[in-house]
């Protein structure tokens, strides 16, 4: 029985999937950026660290694939107008 199930990122439109036995070696780069604990003291915008979740969402989308994508790119995305 499988502890994971495979998830999908998505960038602009196209997207990219990380198998199930490819989610804790991606869970494990994502801590090394954002801590759990760094996450459970978010409780705010104010204390929201855009450029961490940029990274980690980053490094997730290059691992997935998606080898193009900056965390710059994710980052500036993260303010465009409209971004869902």
């Amino acid at each position: 029985m499988a502890i994971f199930q495979p998830f999908d990122l998505e960038w602009r439109g196209k997207k990219f999937r990380i198998p199930a036995n490819a989610i804790l070696p991606g869970i494990a780069m994502v801590q090394d950026i954002l801590t759990l604990k760094a996450m459970g003291v978010m409780e705010s915008k104010r204390d929201f660290n855009f450029g961490r979740i940029a990274q980690a969402y980053g490094t997730l989308l290059r691992y997935a694939g998606a080898e193009e994508v900056t965390d710059d790119d994710v980052y500036a995305e993260m303010f465009r107008e409209n971004a869902a």
